[in-house]
């Protein structure tokens, strides 16, 4: 285990500047989404953390999280439709995972605010950014096509 480590630490930084980006690409596309409400990614102008992340970070990664005016149930269609995500929680690898965040688990976060959109915590990977975006898209439409 160690030695995987210290192998995949070799192009750590390569790594992590791919994520970033891709990261960013995803963030200006789901901007440009009406089911968008809020992306919290302290690297994307808009978010409310971005000055703070400007004066300590020199960098950023794949994390994300966007606040979609979507059902619950809506929310469960997304990100079953995702095809290049997988459902996941160990979020340091090289693909790019989902999760849906349950309402409980924000009540403790400042940033959140009490209302009924979904939250769903995207890990963007190293795969073709084009296609995240693509996968991203089908995803949405299908999800809003089930809210009706």
């Amino acid at each position: 285990d160690a030695w995987l480590a210290l192998r995949g630490v070799r192009t750590l930084p390569i790594r992590m500047a791919q994520h970033a980006s891709h990261a960013l690409q995803v963030c200006e596309f789901l901007a440009g989404r009406p089911e968008v409400a809020r992306i919290y990614h302290p690297a994307w102008p808009d978010d409310t953390g971005h000055a703070l992340w400007q004066r300590d970070c020199t960098g950023s990664n794949g994390m994300l999280s966007v606040e979609l005016r979507l059902s619950p149930a809506a929310a469960r269609v997304f990100v079953d439709e995702l095809e290049l995500f997988g459902i996941g929680f160990s979020w340091g690898g090289y693909e790019s995972l989902v999760q849906l965040v349950s309402g409980k688990d924000l009540a403790k976060h400042r940033y959140w605010g009490e209302g009924d959109n979904a939250l769903v915590r995207l890990h963007i990977g190293l795969e073709s950014p084009d296609d995240i975006i693509a996968d991203l898209a089908q995803a949405l439409d299908k999800a809003v096509a089930a809210q009706g």
